[in-house]
């Protein structure tokens, strides 16, 4: 018996193979779809992991940076600025020199 798959004509033993070998492909495709579906929801799993651990246990000192960079900001945009601005940003005061 002859089938024809598209312009070709299949005998059923070669149409059988056919079957049989796309039936292969397909299940290699989902096995490799489950897998990168696997692999990335493994590395979403560890960078929340990360991002928590980071969050519970932040790393020493890095309020310091953080402050320091807001000081330098403070520092750049200070010129012409009173006192009592620069009391509340934490910058050191201006002193006016005095002749005795």
């Amino acid at each position: 018996m002859k089938c024809v798959v598209g312009e070709y004509e299949l005998t059923r033993e070669e149409y059988e193979k056919f079957i049989n070998s796309r039936d292969k492909i397909i299940k290699l495709w989902e096995a490799i779809k489950q897998t990168v579906t696997e692999l990335i929801g493994r590395v979403l799993n560890t960078f929340k992991d990360i991002v928590s651990y980071l969050r519970d246990n932040p790393p020493v000192g890095y309020k310091r940076f953080f402050k320091q960079d807001e000081l330098n900001y403070y520092k750049r945009i200070s010129k012409g600025k009173s006192n009592n601005w620069r009391k509340l940003k934490g910058l050191p005061l201006i002193r006016k020199k005095t002749l005795t």
